[in-house]
């Protein structure tokens, strides 16, 4: 198993990420493009995602959270 964390669902196939139990790929997307996450939110986004080979077999969307 290969473990990465990216920043950015802009690196992430919405196809792979919808594929798994959970659905939220565009709600999550929506709030980067739109800066409800990112910089000057206070709140950045690090995906943890875990694949077999190619295939994604796990994500977990965490947040860094550099304000009060």
């Amino acid at each position: 198993m290969n473990v990465a964390i990216v920043e950015s669902l802009d690196r992430v196939n919405a196809r792979e990420w919808d594929g798994l139990l959970t659905q939220g790929h565009a709600f999550l997307h929506a709030l980067e493009r739109h800066q409800g996450l990112g910089p000057g939110t206070g709140w950045h986004p690090r995906y943890l995602l875990m694949r077999e080979g190619a295939k994604l077999v796990g994500a977990l969307p965490l947040y860094l959270k550099d304000h009060s």
